[in-house]
């Protein structure tokens, strides 16, 4: 998906660059069925493997309705296949690559083809053919290891109605039927393609897949045909409508269209304006967009009132009668800011070399965009360029080449932070899931002496020299577990979701977590909200720093930061305090537990003025660490008893402190849940997650 890819109609896209004000545009081109067949007919003409030479392309009397050379297809192409059980996907440059953990006889591809099979006016006979190559199949131990190519049926609940197998084919005792290691796709691909036809039985409301299996842990894939014995066909599976978004002057919706199908088609756009809930009117508005066009920019007049339908002439719908106005920009994921300094130093200069840092998204949505901090610089901090990407696994720097996005700043790929400033990415397509490991990967120019950075990532960052931001993998690179200059990140929803800020202190921050293990309990509470489909548009924001304190500590303290941390960020409706056990472990000052208090009162009172619930966990216990002394834990016990009382002012409180202490000596925690008894383990954190969880958001849901 990069926004900086090459146009294949520049001069027909430039012309349908257009502000549609109350006129229909039709600039079409009918294309043939015969034309259609054609393409996929001489698409062999791209390179192939050895042996591809045979029933590969679409038979005589055929119509031919796709072809897929997987190692050019374009990113969102990629996205019509999946991985048919547990393994992943990456765009290779001659093929398309399946890697799995597991040996598993469902390990394999499918790819969604409903909309080829029912476009047709008569006919169910339809036929597929691919490439594979399986790493290491033909060795002994696998020599009956066979690939096999079918077709399934599966209802609206994704049941496996039918199954229709087209070909099982794998090496034989010798290996015989492989192109050897001089082929030009490399050893191991199967001298000819799995191929074969049958008749499909569906109904009305059935889902369509062409599948392989085959057990081996890594497969590529290509030269993918589907043909069928049909008289018309239009495909309508590979158009794309981007979120529409409400201008600022709210004046007019904004979106793009693409049409990377095989077919010229019709956008349909139906705009109706209300007043009082109550529709006044109604423009239509129709875009011809011809097949292999990218990305047309279309603005539509309307206000945040308006509603909006986006449809094509084939019936397919992309947007279905959505409020603009409902569209609002949250939080999924953000860092609070200190200065790095001693182990949390970049390994080697940042000015000049690329950083690859990774960020865990708590929701999705389909736009995302980006906010840098140069907050604690003295100078300028350029920015060359920044990608997006999809991390592939927790340990690597491997990136899905195929969802490489660049990110841009008022239209341009570079920008310049100056000494104590933030910038705001521009808006970008790119559809993002919950729990999603994201790769923010970013080429440096000029960079301050002082560095903005959040030291504790709990996952693994790589730093190399030079310009790498797309490259796949950072394969020299020095790891580190430190973000720099990264705040947050955005997504935009259709729905609108709610953001959960989480201030604090290390144990917030997750001091003690397993690398890359995304064990802290604001990633326990992410998880467990996700899994319940009443709380799954709850967001999670830590802004945890470790030895944080409310009046001092590390980085900016408590009290000074609260407005940019919580107030600020975007979509935030809920607030959970824990800090002030760092204020009790640098002080025995009796006074503290008073002036902790005010200042808890001073932060319900900025949240409460911005809509904002406040929730307050009680501080653990800490005896046993050198923070404890009798006066101290005279401190905390009264902090405490503030909020649990019922005048506090919270709208709720969590009790971590019983939840984790010893009940023989609640002055300490219990040692199944102690790191060094002032911060939790990992079952620690997972009981604070589980009891935020409970005692808040499944109740305050459901």
């Amino acid at each position: 998906m990069k926004t900086n890819r090459s146009q294949r109609l520049i001069g027909l896209i430039c012309a349908l660059v257009l502000v549609i004000t109350g006129f229909s545009v039709y600039l079409h081109h009918e294309m043939s069925y015969a034309e259609i067949s054609q393409i996929a007919n001489q698409a062999g003409e791209h390179a192939e493997p050895v042996g591809n030479t045979e029933n590969s392309g679409v038979p005589q009397g055929a119509t031919g309705l796709l072809y897929h050379e997987l190692g050019s297809v374009n990113p969102s192409l990629l996205r019509s296949y999946r991985a048919y059980s547990s393994g992943k996907l990456i765009n290779q440059l001659r093929s398309m690559q399946y890697t799995s953990t597991v040996e598993d006889d469902a390990n394999g591809i499918s790819m969604n083809i409903t909309d080829y099979v029912k476009n047709g006016e008569r006919g169910n006979v339809f036929g597929a053919s691919l490439m594979i190559k399986a790493e290491d199949w033909s060795s002994v131990e696998n020599k009956n290891n066979k690939a096999s190519l079918f077709f399934e049926v599966r209802d609206a609940e994704g049941t496996v109605k039918k199954s229709y197998p087209l070909e099982s084919n794998g090496p034989d005792e010798t290996g015989s039927n492989l192109t050897d290691a001089t082929s030009s796709l490399g050893e191991g691909w199967l001298a000819s393609p799995l191929n074969g036809e049958a008749a499909l039985d569906f109904e009305e409301g059935d889902e369509i897949f062409l599948c392989t299996n085959q057990k081996n842990k890594v497969h590529y894939y290509t030269n993918v045909y589907l043909w069928g014995y049909i008289d018309t066909f239009v495909n309508a599976s590979e158009a794309f409508v981007s979120t529409p978004l409400l201008s600022q002057s709210g004046g007019q919706i904004n979106f793009t269209v693409s049409n990377l199908t095989d077919t010229d088609m019709e956008f349909i756009f139906e705009v109706t304006d209300q007043a009082d809930g109550q529709p006044v009117g109604m423009n239509e508005y129709a875009l011809a967009v011809p097949s292999g066009t990218e990305e047309v920019p279309v603005s539509l007049k309307a206000d945040g009132a308006s509603v909006i339908t986006i449809r094509d002439t084939f019936g397919k719908v992309y947007v279905d009668s959505r409020q603009v106005g409902t569209c609002e920009w949250v939080g999924t994921w953000s860092s609070a800011q200190l200065t790095a300094s001693g182990d949390s130093l970049p390994p080697m200069e940042l000015a000049g070399s690329t950083y690859r840092q990774i960020i865990r998204t708590s929701t999705g949505g389909s736009r995302v965009r980006l906010t840098f901090s140069n907050e604690n610089g003295e100078s300028e901090l350029e920015i060359r360029s920044a990608h997006l990407a999809r991390q592939i696994e927790a340990k690597s720097s491997e990136i899905d080449l195929s969802t490489d996005t660049v990110l841009t700043f008022e239209g341009k790929e570079s920008v310049v932070i100056p000494a104590g400033g933030m910038v705001t990415s521009d808006a970008v397509e790119y559809p993002v899931e919950a729990l999603e490991q994201v790769a923010v990967t970013t080429y440096f120019g000029k960079v301050p002496k002082t560095i903005t950075s959040h030291t504790g990532a709990r996952c693994n960052n790589w730093l190399i020299s030079g310009d790498h931001v797309s490259d796949v993998i950072l394969g020299t690179a020095k790891t580190t577990v430190s973000w720099y200059f990264v705040d947050s990140m955005d997504v935009l929803s259709p729905e609108k979701n709610d953001a959960i800020v989480c201030f604090g202190d290390s144990i917030t921050d997750g001091y003690g977590c397993t690398v890359n293990k995304y064990e802290r309990w604001t990633d326990v509470l992410a998880q467990l909200l996700q899994e319940d489909e009443a709380t799954k548009h709850l967001s999670v924001l830590n802004k945890g720093i470790g030895g944080n304190a409310i009046f001092g500590g590390s980085g900016k303290p408590g009290k000074d930061r609260f407005d940019n941390d919580v107030l600020k960020k975007a979509g935030v409706k809920y607030l959970i305090i824990l800090e002030g056990v760092n204020d009790i472990g640098y002080s025995s000052d009796p006074g503290l537990a008073d002036l902790i208090i005010a200042e808890y009162k001073t932060m319900i009172a900025k949240a409460h003025a911005a809509g904002i619930r406040v929730y307050c966990g009680t501080i653990l216990p800490f005896k046993g660490h050198d923070y404890y002394s009798v006066v101290r834990e005279q401190i905390r016990k009264k902090v405490n008893e503030f909020i649990l009382s019922d005048d506090s002012g919270f709208d709720g409180t969590i009790d971590f402190a019983a939840a984790i202490a010893d009940s023989s000596d609640p002055e300490k925690m219990l040692k199944k849940y102690a790191n060094d008894n002032l911060h939790p383990n990992s079952a620690g954190y997972e009981l604070m997650g589980q009891l935020v969880y409970d005692t808040v958001f499944k109740e305050e849901v459901n």
